[in-house]
């Protein structure tokens, strides 16, 4: 048990060291760093969701959570919009529609947000210090605590149980399917050296694999959900407008087909 949270307690230092390192970088929008930032975010909440339940509830989470939410929100915003930015040369190819007008309405959304991000980002940075050392804390009283010795090879069954009973359903929600897989990851690197979860090895690959085929479907999805409501944008002449609804119906076609073949590919493993 003390090797587990020890792994643990180093794999959170290098979390805490990552975050600290984006700052500078999300200040000025950098959309590495905005990445690297939202990782090491999503990483962290997932060690919070493990320690709730490796202490059964005893590790109270919720307000680091709480602490977390609002920067990890603003910062999805910005990195969908670069997201977008990178997909305008790849969309307009495959549906053969001239898009790069959109490219100019994505910077002038992504510019415009700075000094609002500028703010928030030297906000939490002051934050940063506190909201880690309630983790370690969190972290060395498992290790007295009632835990579970099997904890994270549990914790493995309880997210790979999620995923199926999604498949399962009727509709099942593939954004719910790959924040679990991404879970799968996080907590496997975390604990990659123990033998508790040597079994998961040869699955880490296919589960970032599958994660990142989501991945590609959801970056679309939010895409059109996006490109929707810029039908009302002022300046857009007709002939935009009218490239806005074809590129719209395209990505309708595809997110569709996509989800269709992610659900099948799924269900047969």
């Amino acid at each position: 048990m003390k090797h587990m949270l020890n792994s643990l307690l180093t794999y959170t230092q290098n979390l805490e060291s990552k975050v600290k390192e984006s700052i500078p970088g999300v200040i000025e929008l950098d959309e590495e760093a905005i990445h690297d930032f939202r990782v090491a975010l999503k990483k962290t909440r997932t060690v919070l969701y493990f320690l709730h339940y490796m202490s059964y509830g005893e590790a109270k989470t919720t307000g680091i959570m709480s602490q977390l939410r609002p920067i990890y929100g603003k910062m999805g915003k910005i990195r969908e919009l670069q997201t977008h930015k990178t997909l305008v040369p790849v969309l307009g190819d495959l549906s053969g529609l001239d898009i790069e007008f959109l490219d100019k309405k994505i910077n002038y959304q992504i510019i415009r947000n700075k000094p609002f991000m500028e703010k928030y980002s030297k906000a939490f940075k002051r934050k940063i210090p506190g909201i880690y050392k309630k983790i370690y804390t969190h972290i060395k009283k498992a290790e007295k605590g009632r835990t579970r010795t099997d904890a994270a090879a549990d914790f493995q069954i309880i997210l790979g149980r999620r995923i199926q009973k999604q498949i399962s359903s009727g509709s099942p929600d593939l954004h719910q399917v790959r924040k679990a897989l991404k879970q799968q990851v996080y907590i496997f690197d975390a604990f990659q050296e123990s033998e508790l979860l040597s079994f998961y090895k040869e699955f880490r690959a296919e589960w970032k694999i599958l994660e990142s085929t989501i991945g590609a479907w959801h970056d679309q999805l939010i895409f059109r959900e996006w490109l929707i409501p810029g039908l009302k944008w002022k300046r857009l002449n007709d002939a935009q407008y009218k490239t806005m609804i074809k590129l719209i119906s395209y990505l309708r076609s595809s997110t569709g087909r996509m989800e269709k073949e992610l659900v099948k590919s799924i269900r047969r493993k």
